[in-house]
């Protein structure tokens, strides 16, 4: 069976990352023009995309590709398979996510494949391996430019005159709060 791995940092937390990762409209942003469809929801009503969801994929109204999640686990992985393709004997995506740092999560994605022809699994793959490499190029782009940081710094004093510095930040998926009690009293 022939397999690959697409390895990519992005420079968000992990929640974000992985909510993008498991929704299945993200996919209509990263991997343009391939289209994504949700067919069927999962059993469970708070996440549609979740275990059991259904999509479809591929150009216009021609989408013969249908993909089933099998395992969701929040932060940490999902895999899907493709069914009713009477071309693959075997195919199993599994995406993983990993904290680097404080903001920085790693994403290994791997596809294994086995289809029903010989040799036709290696040129599948390396088409496949080409398109996350640019999907994910594009969901870095999408990401940076909806992380607007707003900052706030504070400073006041208490009754007791100790000067109390800190401040906000936050974007469009965290916020940050830090406040220190300073003997300085300027």
């Amino acid at each position: 069976m022939d397999s690959i791995l697409i390895t990519k940092d992005f420079n968000a937390p992990i929640e974000q990352i992985f909510e993008l990762l498991s929704k299945h409209d993200t996919y209509n942003v990263a991997f343009a023009p391939i289209q994504v469809e949700r067919i069927k929801d999962a059993l469970d009503v708070n996440l549609p995309d979740g275990v059991g969801s259904i999509r479809k994929l591929g150009l216009g109204k021609v989408k013969p590709l249908q993909e089933q999640i099998t395992l969701l686990l929040p932060n940490e992985r999902i895999e899907y398979k493709i069914i009713k393709n009477p071309l693959v004997k075997h195919h199993i995506g599994i995406i993983t996510f990993e904290v680097i740092e404080e903001r920085i999560t790693r994403v290994n994605y791997t596809i294994e494949l086995q289809m029903r022809l010989p040799f036709v699994s290696k040129l599948i793959l390396a088409q496949l391996k080409s398109g996350i490499k640019l999907g994910f190029s594009k969901l870095l782009i999408y990401i940076s430019s909806h992380q607007l940081k707003y900052f706030i710094n504070i400073q006041f004093r208490t009754i007791n005159d100790v000067r109390i510095i800190g401040g906000l930040e936050w974007s469009d998926f965290s916020l940050h709060i830090s406040f220190i009690a300073s003997d300085d009293i300027s």
